[in-house]
């Protein structure tokens, strides 16, 4: 019985948790929520453009990354702030330096002191960052095309159009949200806006 292993497991593991107050049912809700199924298909997309990208010596999020601060020089921002750039990447500044380190040991992306707010770090792109998103753009392409394969390019539209609409809305309720309420930005000075 499902149940009783549950519960030897649980007890085993010393979770303390009443397995019998947990039903199949509620089980199932659980684990059928939005935010589970993101993350297994977040991990099972990835998984595939980092094994196509890697061809090229980058990974997802590094495509990514280089990518997004691509457009933004593009479009006249040269060099956005940390935060700035976290907002773009829907990250919190921490997570942004994180993935921002190996790019930067690469001199795939520059991170500088700003010159008008000493307190403001910003981030832009290089021309070996230009150069090597250009170089992994064929495999960027291959792995779109796996994605189509496998899903169909109408889905994957579908998806792509449900995944911004997303992102539009809880961005717009996370900005309306209090101050009180909203995730810290910066550091304990407020830094890197």
């Amino acid at each position: 019985m499902p149940g009783a292993r549950w519960q030897e497991s649980a007890a085993l593991l010393g979770l303390g948790v009443a397995p019998k107050t947990v039903s199949e049912f509620e089980l199932s809700e659980m684990l059928g929520n939005s935010s589970l199924l993101l993350q297994r298909t977040t991990r099972r997309v990835t998984q595939l453009y980092d094994r196509v990208l890697g061809v090229a010596g980058l990974t997802a999020d590094q495509f990514g990354l280089l990518a997004n601060l691509a457009a933004m020089a593009y479009r006249g921002l040269d060099a956005p702030s940390i935060g700035q750039f976290a907002e773009q990447m829907g990250m919190d500044r921490r997570t942004l330096n994180r993935h921002l380190k190996q790019p930067g040991d690469s001199g795939l992306v520059t991170v500088a002191i700003s010159q008008s707010n000493k307190r403001v770090r910003t981030v832009g792109i290089t021309e070996a960052g230009v150069a090597k998103l250009s170089e992994a753009l064929p495999s960027w392409r291959e792995a779109q095309a796996e994605l189509d394969e496998a899903l169909g390019i109408e889905a994957r539209l579908a998806l792509n159009g449900l995944l911004a609409l997303a992102d539009e809305r809880l961005t717009s309720e996370e900005t309306a949200a209090p101050e009180s309420v909203r995730a810290p930005r910066g550091g304990v000075d407020g830094g890197d806006r």
